[in-house]
């Protein structure tokens, strides 16, 4: 397992990346901090220097384990499940362009805001209908370029639905493209799962990315979650993608990536020791 952090090309002052503005001096900073990889969030894929992301990750040895398109529908208003058929359609030649992105840096990409937020409790099948109808066009262009889709799991506070590692399990089987894996979030499981190691389990083979952040969505080590729990689970099931910061940077940046890092790389030493 790769430890890093999200960072922003721009994002709002409540959005969860340690660092904002310019990814390929924040890439610097990042090898600086001691980070093996990062998240890179941004809301238009077109605005980013690719070949000078690869140019610096090879300066650095930091990888870019993921691409957050979230900020495409925090800023852009676009989702696969819009009751707009106009509005699916970009969400989805969005997509296109950030799998193209991911296809040069070796890096999945997240599904999350981006599947849309469905507003009746009780129209989960036509919701779920969608977003596998349109989640299966996206991830069948992200095959061909080799790319790999991560399903989020949100807490029922942000999205109504596909909320715990059960429900994205049974959704993937049902979406039927092994492209497209489950990506956890340990600040949306400690809501959500009655047990840590039992949502990371069962799913061998099924996780694709893994955020960290502690319960008060601050750093990992500031609040009350088990890292060492996460990790032992993690090596158990023999992920070795990247554990990811999405997390606050309070009390500051500095404090929150240091102390951060400290935590998780602690984390995954412990269970290569233990497993």
């Amino acid at each position: 397992m790769k430890t890093g952090f999200t960072i922003a090309t721009e994002a709002p002052a409540a959005y969860p990346a340690l660092i904002k503005g310019d990814p390929i001096e924040n890439i610097k900073k990042a090898a600086a901090y001691g980070a093996q990889s990062i998240e890179l969030h941004l809301p238009d894929p077109a605005s980013v220097d690719v070949e000078g992301l690869l140019k610096t990750c090879e300066e650095t040895g930091v990888t870019v384990s993921a691409i957050g398109t979230g900020l495409a529908t925090v800023l852009r208003g676009i989702s696969l499940t819009s009751d707009d058929e106009e509005v699916c359609q970009r969400a989805i030649s969005t997509l296109y362009e950030y799998i193209d992105m991911a296809a040069k840096l070796n890096s999945v990409v997240i599904m999350g805001s981006i599947r849309g937020r469905a507003s009746d409790p009780g129209g989960y099948g036509a919701y779920a209908e969608k977003l596998a109808k349109n989640l299966r066009i996206a991830a069948d262009y992200a095959a061909e370029k080799q790319v790999i889709l991560v399903m989020e799991i949100i807490n029922r506070y942000e999205l109504l639905f596909l909320n715990n590692a059960k429900q994205v399990a049974g959704f993937l089987k049902e979406l039927d493209r092994p492209n497209v894996k489950m990506h956890l979030d340990t600040f949306h499981m400690n809501i959500e799962e009655t047990s840590m190691s039992a949502s990371i389990l069962p799913y061998k083979g099924l996780i694709g990315h893994v955020h960290a952040a502690d319960n008060t969505r601050s750093y990992p080590g500031s609040g009350t979650i088990d890292f060492k729990e996460i990790a032992v689970a993690l090596q158990a099931v023999g992920y070795d993608g990247a554990f990811s910061m999405e997390c606050m940077a309070t009390p500051d940046e500095k404090t929150s990536i240091t102390e951060g890092l400290k935590v998780l790389n602690g984390a995954v030493n412990y269970a290569k020791q233990v497993c």
